[in-house]
């Protein structure tokens, strides 16, 4: 809980491009729900990823860097085979979405 605490407090912080940023990356974790969580979930229960995933692109991370994280995430995090098999294919999609809000807002 003091997690999520400390990244609302910090989104706080941020100028509003970067929150515009970090809150178009947790809407896209949250839409796709890769824990399969939604929709009993709260609307911060993504936020921690949606931090690492928004620090990796401040500073300057690579497309190739996104599909790293992702594929440690789901690697680490989802343990039923077929549902990470589909999480790894669905991760491609949204490594190009997030890239391209970078490109937007650049």
């Amino acid at each position: 809980m003091a997690e999520y605490i400390r990244i609302r407090d910090r989104v706080k912080e941020l100028d509003d491009n970067d929150k515009i940023l970090f809150e178009d990356v947790n809407r896209i974790m949250s839409e796709w729900n890769p824990l399969g969580i939604a929709p009993v979930s709260p609307d911060d229960e993504y936020h921690p990823y949606a931090w690492e995933i928004y620090q990796l692109l401040k500073d300057n991370g690579s497309s190739a860097e996104l599909d790293e994280y992702f594929f440690q995430f789901g690697t680490a995090r989802i343990y039923n085979q077929r549902r990470k098999k589909v999480f790894l294919e669905e991760a491609k999609e949204k490594t190009k979405m997030i890239i391209e809000l970078v490109k937007k807002e650049a």
